[in-house]
């Protein structure tokens, strides 16, 4: 298990694994007290989640515990966590876990306890989320007259999902193939394959990847750019909205599976 902490400007990798860390997750559900039936509740969306733990950043490299060597010092970093927390959004990677995920830093407290020169530290994270808005265009022609019609058509397109780890079922299949193989089609192709960590393929492991291998698919769009049209015609006073679909819904083609 590796533990990885990315921002948009740089990747930090734990020295040392915690020995245990805490996932939270909770709904937004409520109660309500209705007189003819008396306390009922309400099913909500879940709720942002929360992970933390505590650890600390080693002055020396020990092999029984640390994860690899040529380490930063404590205080080195206790200033990239700081750094990481008030830039922004920081991307948490628990490989081997379901922890894929935007959060931001919440609270971050540290210091020296022993004389040994390693700095203690807990940490919080809380799940962040990004709203996505769709670009929409309404055209009108004509107008609105008695005896004339006017439509007006809006289109929205889908956008493009989360990133997906996909993993590698047989050697020597190349990182196109399993994009497409993925997302159904050349054209709903990943915009950016990497390991599942993010690191970039080179290009020998692009065209031959190994069995068991974990990639990150990110930026690709399932639906191939299904879009949603409504028309609406309005004549001598009466409307009439019609709705249809333009683009393909493409699914999985035949061959290898990942």
């Amino acid at each position: 298990m590796e533990i990885w902490l990315k921002s948009s400007t740089r990747r930090f990798r734990l020295p040392v694994l915690p020995a245990e860390y805490s996932v939270t997750g909770e709904r937004g559900d409520e109660t309500v007290n209705i007189n003819s039936i008396g306390e009922v509740d309400l099913a909500g969306k879940r709720k942002l989640r929360g992970v933390s733990w505590s650890c600390f950043f080693p002055y020396e490299y020990d092999s029984s515990y640390c994860e690899y060597g040529n380490l930063k010092s404590p205080r080195q970093s206790a200033e990239i966590i700081e750094e990481m927390m008030h830039a922004g959004p920081v991307k948490l990677i628990i490989t081997g876990t379901s922890v894929k995920f935007w959060t931001r830093i919440m609270s971050f407290e540290w210091g020296e306890r022993d004389g040994s020169g390693d700095i203690y530290y807990s940490i919080t994270f809380r799940e962040h989320r990004t709203i996505a808005v769709s670009s929409s265009t309404v055209s009108a022609d004509g107008s609105l007259s008695s005896g004339t019609s006017a439509d007006t058509t809006t289109q929205r397109t889908v956008p493009e999902t989360e990133p997906i780890t996909v993993t590698v079922k047989e050697d020597g299949v190349s990182a196109s193939a399993v994009s497409r193989q993925r997302t159904g089609s050349a054209s709903g192709a990943a915009k950016k394959i990497t390991k599942e960590d993010g690191t970039a393929l080179s290009k020998k492991e692009q065209a031959n990847l190994p069995k068991g291998l974990n990639l990150q698919l990110t930026g690709y769009n399932p639906l191939n750019k299904y879009k949603l049209n409504v028309t609406t015609d309005r004549m001598n006073g009466a409307t009439t909205t019609h709705t249809s679909y333009s683009g393909k819904v493409h699914g999985g083609g035949t061959g290898r599976k990942f």
